[in-house]
């Protein structure tokens, strides 16, 4: 599809090998990708959510989701019965019992005065909502508010909303190289750092 790109450019976010003459380098820029192409087609099906959030998971450490909602500003919209159980049964069983790191986006209706709280995607306890500030440290202009978002991350620069980026979908979590650590002992550990207190208020929709 046209999207398709988007996953491309997640990836080398979260991936990119580095030393590629071509001045990329991932976060994690020694992990091995698995791509499962989930949205590209014009329907997608609860079952097929469900097997997509379930595929590979003893061997997929985090899983970097996005897609969810439309951001809006007008729904409340969230997985199928299927692909919700899925991500649940994942997080809870997946990596041999630790449970898969889910990362989710936070969305990119801010613009349309949508919240992350409605987002039935990004707002479960099993997964850890993502949203974006720019290069000044501040909330993106698309990136949106609410209680259930986990952490900020880097990504559009400067305060305009027009400039190209791949957005709040952008972000991919890395996992420390303790591959013993539970999903909830990533989360907690997330939370525990407050690298920009100025944001408080990102996380509670304000």
């Amino acid at each position: 599809g046209n999207d398709d790109y988007h996953g491309t450019a997640v990836a080398g976010v979260a991936a990119a090998r580095g030393d590629n003459s071509i001045g990329t380098t991932g976060v994690a820029y020694e992990a091995t990708l698995v791509g499962v192409r989930l949205v590209g087609g014009p329907v997608q099906t609860d079952a097929q959510s469900a097997a997509g959030l379930m595929h590979s998971n003893l061997v997929i450490h985090v899983s970097n989701s996005s897609w969810g909602a439309e951001d809006d500003g007008k729904r409340l919209e969230g997985l199928g019965t299927l692909a919700r159980l899925a991500r649940e049964n994942a997080a809870r069983n997946g990596r041999g019992g630790k449970g898969t790191v889910f990362v989710w986006s936070g969305g990119n209706g801010r613009e349309s005065q949508d919240d992350v709280n409605y987002d039935g995607y990004a707002n479960s306890r099993y997964v850890i909502a993502v949203a974006a500030i720019n290069d000044l440290g501040k909330q993106a202009a698309y990136s949106e508010p609410g209680a259930c978002l986990t952490v900020t991350a880097p990504s559009n620069v400067g305060e305009s909303s027009a400039q190209e980026g791949t957005g709040t979908r952008s972000h991919a979590f890395v996992e420390s190289e303790k591959q013993s650590l539970f999903f909830v002992d990533v989360t907690r550990i997330i939370k525990s750092l407050q690298l920009f207190p100025q944001l408080q208020h990102f996380f509670v929709g304000g």
